[in-house]
C-alpha cells in the first residue's frame, strides 16, 4: 500500500482528508480499512479519529507545524498544585471553559490560558497519571464472587447491551469512580475511548453522581446509555431522584457486583 506524506499535502487538502477518514470510521469501517483505502497509515488514523473525539470540529484544521513555545516547558510543583486545585470540586465552566466537564484537551486549554504554557495532549495524560487524577484507558472488567455472573455479564449482557445502544443510535458510557489523593475522580468513559471526568475532595455522593450525569447528558443530543460500575458511594436518594426523572433521557445499568452491601446499586435501592 502506498502511504500519503501528509507533510506534502495543502492544509486544505490535509482537513478534507482528516474529515473523510474519521466519516469513514464513523460510519462503521474498521481502520485498518480506512488506512488501506485512503493510502493512510494506521496509526494516523488512529491519531485523526482520537484527536476528533478529544477536540471535535477543531482537530480537522492542521496547525502550525514545529514545536510551539512553552510546549515542553517543564511545570514546577507549585503550578501543578495550583492546576489540581483548579480541578478539584469544580466544573471547567467555572474556569471560563465552554465544556460541560474535564477533558484532556480542557486541562490543556486551562494550562495555557492561565499559565501560559502549550501542553500535548500526551503530556496532559503524564500529568494526570502523576497526580492520580488519570482517566481509565479501557473498559473497566465487571467482578464478583459468583465467577458465572461475570462471564455472563461479558459474554452475553455487555455485548447486548452495546448492540441495543447501537440499533437505538444512543451514546454509550461507563461511569466509574478512581479513588486519588486528593479525593476521587468520577469518569465517564465512551465506547469509542473517549474520556470525560470530574475530580472531588469528598467521598463519592449520589448528588455529585447526578450533577456529573446530568453535565454528561446536556452536553449529548443522543440518549444515554450508562453502565454505572461498582464503587462505593454515599446518599445514594439525590441520584436515585435524577434518574427516576430523566428516564427519557438516560438508561442506567449496573454490572455485577463483588460486595452489594457497600455499592453503587446497592446505594439506590436503600
Amino acid at each position: 500500500m502506498n502511504v500519503r506524506d501528509a507533510r506534502k499535502i495543502s492544509a486544505e487538502a490535509l482537513e478534507d482528508l482528516r474529515r473523510r477518514v474519521v466519516a469513514a470510521v464513523d460510519s462503521g469501517a474498521t481502520q485498518v480499512e480506512v488506512s488501506r483505502v485512503f493510502g493512510v497509515s494506521r496509526p494516523a488514523v488512529n491519531r485523526w479519529v482520537r484527536a476528533y473525539q478529544d477536540r471535535g470540529e477543531e482537530s480537522f484544521r492542521p496547525r502550525r507545524r514545529g514545536r510551539r513555545a512553552g510546549m515542553h516547558r517543564v511545570l514546577n510543583e507549585e503550578v501543578q498544585t495550583q492546576i489540581i486545585e483548579h480541578l478539584t470540586d469544580r466544573f471547567p465552566d467555572a474556569t471560563g471553559h465552554p465544556h460541560p466537564l474535564w477533558t484532556r484537551q480542557a486541562v490543556a486549554d486551562l494550562v495555557e490560558r492561565v499559565h501560559g504554557v502549550r501542553l500535548t495532549l500526551n503530556t496532559v495524560s503524564s500529568y494526570l497519571r502523576r497526580w492520580e487524577l488519570a482517566q481509565p484507558e479501557r473498559l473497566p472488567h465487571a467482578t464478583a464472587r459468583d465467577p458465572r455472573a461475570v462471564v455472563r455479564w461479558r459474554h452475553c449482557d455487555q455485548p447486548m447491551l452495546a448492540r441495543s445502544a447501537q440499533l437505538q443510535d444512543a451514546a454509550m458510557y461507563w461511569l466509574t469512580w478512581t479513588n486519588s489523593r486528593e479525593g476521587g475522580v468520577l469518569s465517564a468513559l465512551s465506547s469509542r475511548r473517549s474520556t470525560e471526568f470530574a475530580v472531588f475532595s469528598d467521598p463519592c455522593c449520589g448528588q455529585q453522581v447526578a450533577e456529573f450525569l446530568t453535565r454528561l447528558a446536556d452536553q449529548s443530543r443522543r440518549r444515554l446509555f450508562v453502565v454505572i460500575d461498582s464503587f462505593e458511594m454515599q446518599h445514594g436518594q439525590p441520584l436515585r431522584d435524577w434518574l427516576d426523572a430523566n428516564q427519557d433521557r438516560l438508561s442506567p445499568f449496573f454490572p455485577v457486583t463483588p460486595e452489594p452491601e457497600l455499592r453503587t446499586a446497592a446505594a439506590l435501592e436503600g
